[in-house]
């Protein structure tokens, strides 16, 4: 229910006589960057430089077409309404170092972060022109405001009347909108010094946005801007770090030609302001203006300098009046918030100059329509250590269990594995995959040219081969078993963080957060079959999976490989408070986390960052296929798999004349005597043989009659 508040009205009702008494530029610090990211045509956020675009400028007289390909322009879907500031959200996760206070800072207990005010340019923009634009033409605005851990958060909303104009929209109003992106298909390239190919589609959705901090008299500042491109003499990598490297941002438009005194006044008084405000945020220096004819096609280019904006528009609008009245609201912002601190109340700023000259404001103090705050967002506070007591971990003989669970799905999906009777490889294998393994088998294999060090255990690999089908089954180097026996009671709990994060973060029924006092119970795993090719290698491997994104419930018989699900892998790490440490992460952990989810598909893995007593206090969602880049030089994805495959290779050639589900060849690799891998055949029944009787005689009977 909200809460109407009238202060604000009064405060804020005689604001248009601010020209007379604001004429002082304030403070204001040159912004910088933090950091940028794209938006795909998906609309999928991408933690990369891809979207970028570089200026060519071709000089002042040019004949463009601004028509051409609107029959094939791509719009935003209207699903993009609905992304809010998820994207900066998104942002602040990736790059929490570059935003958060360091741990010793003297306002740690107040805020998590540097910035003390986010939100997109947008936000300001309306705020800095809102003395300018009290009139019954505009729309007006509507921002939504919530504090959270001591930081402020804006998120502009479409007011009624703006939704209603694009829901009215001409068709030469859309054209209108469309010869801007065109404009930017011309000037700007994907490639350096490369023009566009002009019969490509414009594709709306595709964004390159620069995050910048800047503060604003004694507000710290971070804000997203959508960015046309970049001026520069040289192609800049995709991945790289803006905010290390001097760059300059240019804006483009597209104006229609002014050809009387009252046009030239109105683009003063109206679009100039904006453009100014716009680009003054982003310390662009450059703007780059395309006038069009009436029928859309542009003749001229006029370059104009931003700081000489305000100078050309000083009759009809002023700077220091725009920027007091942006820093004016965050006063004000920063005072009625003061005592607030909830991730759902919502303050709703509402200024509808067609009604009243006032802004106006109402209170949603608990979760909304208008909560915008995601909870993968808010942070939390999870003890890790509740419940180690009932901790019921797996049984000793889960050890002998060796792949017999990937036998036992065989054989009760036959029929999804077997090769088909008419099948011209059936005489050689009955299976459709040559290699069946647990994925943590090809996470070992992928992983091991980066860890011969003396600080790896190594492993050991048994594999045999029946029926055409090779089976591989890890078993515990005597390292490893010699460390796990030897655990502190230290090294039992951390190992227990692991399996409490799960049950924090992952739910038994949709939306259904688990009771956090039943005991953590190890046994308990839910395992995916997956079947793919490395090369010419056809394998099928087992995964245990951590969890799905799901909106509603699945029945517990649903068969996973007809419905389209996203699966989700979730890890705990100790919070990395220097160099080293995520330096280690990079190196270490982050290949093992790369290499298992990319062998389920999985894009997206929550990791809950602890501190030292085992509290979970923030959580950042890491995109897979931006691993890879984040390790730097620690490790190569493509050298990873490379390995893979051709150990892969060489077990077919060793194998080819072996037959027998007794027979085990042997691999061993320890890092700590040889950064070799050596084997040895058993060629009968040992201690070492793994594929059961049970499961020999089911394929035995089903070779020549597969199963209907």
């Amino acid at each position: 229910m909200a809460v109407k508040d009238t202060e604000l009205k009064a405060s804020f009702s005689n604001y248009l006589s601010w020209r007379d008494n604001y004429q002082t530029f304030p403070k204001v610090s040159r912004p910088t960057v933090t950091g940028t990211f794209s938006v795909d045509r998906n609309r999928e956020y991408v933690d990369s430089n891809e979207q970028m675009n570089y200026l060519l400028y071709p000089g002042e007289s040019v004949h463009w077409d601004l028509n051409l390909g609107y029959d094939t322009y791509e719009t935003k879907p209207e699903s993009a309404k609905f992304e809010k500031i998820d994207n900066i959200l998104k942002f602040i996760m990736t790059n929490w170092t570059k935003v958060a206070l360091p741990p010793n800072h003297p306002e740690i207990k107040k805020r998590c972060l540097t910035p003390e005010i986010i939100c997109f340019r947008g936000c300001l923009r309306l705020l800095m022109c809102t003395p300018y634009e009290a009139t019954e033409r505009n729309d007006g605005w509507i921002i939504n405001v919530s504090k959270f851990k001591g930081t402020i958060y804006m998120c502009e909303e479409d007011s009624p009347e703006r939704a209603a104009k694009r829901l009215n929209e001409t068709e030469d109003m859309k054209r209108w909108t469309y010869y801007g992106f065109k404009f930017e298909q011309y000037i700007l390239t994907k490639e350096h010094n490369k023009p566009n190919d002009i019969t490509q589609p414009v594709i709306e959705s595709e964004e390159f946005y620069a995050v910048f901090q800047s503060s604003f008299a004694n507000h710290q500042l971070l804000y997203s801007a959508e960015t046309d491109g970049v001026y520069s003499n040289k192609p800049l990598p995709k991945d790289a770090d803006l905010s290390k490297i001097p760059v300059e941002f240019v804006e483009v438009k597209t104006m229609k030609r002014q050809d009387t005194p009252h046009q030239e006044r109105n683009f003063r008084r109206n679009k100039l302001m904006n453009i100014w405000s716009q680009s003054f945020l982003c310390g662009i220096e450059k703007v780059f203006i395309g006038e069009r004819d009436f029928q859309g096609v542009v003749h001229r280019i006029k370059r104009m300098q931003v700081s000489q904006m305000p100078e050309i528009g000083k009759n009809e609008w002023n700077a220091a009046i725009c920027m007091n009245f942006c820093i004016k609201f965050l006063d004000m912002l920063k005072v009625l918030l003061k005592n607030v601190d909830d991730p759902d109340t919502v303050y709703r700023f509402t200024f509808n100059p067609r009604v009243s000259g006032r802004i106006q404001y109402e209170v949603f103090p608990q979760k909304t329509e208008y909560s915008f705050l995601q909870p993968w967002f808010v942070e939390v506070h999870w003890d890790l250590n509740v419940g180690y007591e009932t901790f019921e971990g797996k049984p000793e003989s889960a050890k002998l269990e060796k792949i017999d669970h990937i036998l036992e799905f065989i054989m009760t999906n036959w029929t999804k594995v077997a090769l088909p009777p008419n099948h011209p490889e059936r005489k050689k294998r009955c299976l459709n995959p040559e290699i069946i393994c647990f994925r943590g088998c090809l996470r070992l294999l992928m992983c091991t040219p980066y860890e011969a060090t003396d600080r790896n255990d190594g492993w050991i690999i048994n594999v045999s081969k029946y029926k055409g089908t090779i089976y591989l089954c890890a078993e515990d180097s005597p390292e490893k078993k010699a460390r796990v026996l030897n655990e502190t009671e230290d090294m039992k709990r951390w190992a227990y963080y692991g399996y409490k994060f799960e049950q924090y973060i992952l739910t038994k029924e949709p939306n259904k957060p688990n009771d956090m006092t039943q005991p953590v119970i190890q046994s308990e795993e839910f395992a995916v079959a997956f079947q793919s090719s490395f090369a010419n290698h056809k394998l099928l491997y087992i995964a245990e999976t951590d969890g799905i994104i799901s909106d509603k419930p699945l029945p517990q018989d649903a068969d996973l490989s007809k419905i389209p699900i996203e699966f989700v892998e979730v890890k705990t790490i100790k919070r990395q408070e220097n160099r080293h440490q995520e330096r280690n992460f990079r190196k270490y952990r982050l290949m093992n986390i790369w290499s298992q989810s990319f062998l389920c598909g999985i894009e997206n893995v929550f990791i809950g960052e602890r501190d030292p007593q085992g509290i979970v206090n923030r959580i950042n969602r890491m995109q897979v296929s931006s691993m890879p880049r984040i390790a730097r030089d620690e490790w190569c994805a493509a050298i990873c798999m490379n390995f893979c495959i051709k150990f892969l290779d060489m077990l077919k050639v060793l194998l080819k004349n072996v037959d027998d589900p007794d027979t085990v060849y042997r691999f061993s690799f320890n890092p700590r005597v040889s950064g070799r891998i050596q084997y040895e055949v058993f060629p009968r029944k040992t201690e070492y043989s793994f594929l059961q009787p049970w499961f020999v005689d089911f394929v035995n009977k089903h070779q020549s009659a597969p199963k209907k």
